[in-house]
């Protein structure tokens, strides 16, 4: 750690991913080491769409993810998830100039912070709600795992108007589309929050369907008519629309529930993983 440094330590270690250095590290070789028979091979991955439940969770549909672009050479991971807890028409960016987990620290992009903020009035730096959120932090194991001197720019995502999300989205291009090849976008989303097993399947299937197409207009439109209970699906539009400009593919690698673990088919929660690859 850095002396003088403002720190954002760790909310979750021990309750979304073990606590202890030596047991989380021999978790994600055991996780990305992992050999898919049917991964999709591409070149110019850009983007990964990962969950964000707990690693016993949720961790080997991320992996899947993670796995295919493991190879790519990264300066800068920037992290895109939504808030939690009650939500602002607001984008929001941490105070903090260091993250940390078991693994160690990992520095925040502060230049590319600052190009963001003065972007818009909509982008704030507050670290509460990022001590609050866990959606990020989950990314981090396997981020500090892979890209190692890779520096991240952790963004949240208040209230999914579409104004807010088509805000975000251009000010991504305009500070990344010249860096494609050296950033990584890491979007998370869970695809339902907890619902029925059968409500949840349908709407999981339609969910999975709209990213595949790219349709992010029905994302959001289902979204603020809460005709879908996707935690993050404002974080899915913004790299959908991104996704327009370059003409890429999107591809589903991996998808899964909960309901292996929690038993409860009244509360079960989907997961997927996709790529974004520059057309």
């Amino acid at each position: 750690m850095m002396t003088g440094n403002k720190v954002r330590p760790s909310t979750i270690e021990g309750i979304f991913y073990p606590a202890e250095k030596d047991v989380l590290s021999a978790r994600l070789r055991d996780l990305l080491n992992h050999n898919d028979r049917d991964a999709v091979q591409t070149h110019t991955p850009y983007s990964i769409i990962v969950p964000h439940s707990a690693m016993d969770y949720s961790g080997a549909i991320a992996a899947a993810a993670y796995r295919v672009v493991a190879n790519r050479k990264i300066k800068t991971v920037v992290l895109l998830g939504p808030v939690h807890r009650e939500l602002e028409e607001m984008v929001i960016l941490p105070y903090s100039q260091i993250f940390q987990t078991p693994l160690g620290s990992i520095s925040v992009d502060e230049v590319d912070l600052k190009d963001l903020t003065k972007l818009s009035s909509s982008f704030r730096i507050d670290d509460i709600p990022h001590l609050e959120e866990h959606c990020l932090e989950a990314q981090l194991p396997f981020v500090q795992h892979l890209f190692p001197s890779a520096r991240i720019v952790p963004i949240l995502l208040g209230k999914p108007t579409r104004t807010l999300v088509q805000l975000l989205s251009e000010s991504l291009w305009k500070l990344y589309a010249d860096r494609i090849a050296s950033t990584l976008f890491v979007v998370t989303a869970n695809i339902t929050s907890n619902t029925d097993a059968q409500k949840g399947r349908r709407e999981a299937d339609q969910v999975i369907e709209w990213i595949g197409d790219g349709n992010w207009r029905s994302l959001l439109e289902a979204t603020e008519s809460k005709r879908i209970s996707s935690c993050g699906a404002g974080c899915l539009a913004v790299i959908l629309q991104m996704n327009e400009r370059l003409g890429g593919a999107i591809s589903l690698l991996q998808q899964g529930s909960s309901l292996p673990k929690v038993r409860d088919p009244k509360k079960v929660v989907h997961y997927a993983a996709f790529v974004l690859q520059n057309g």
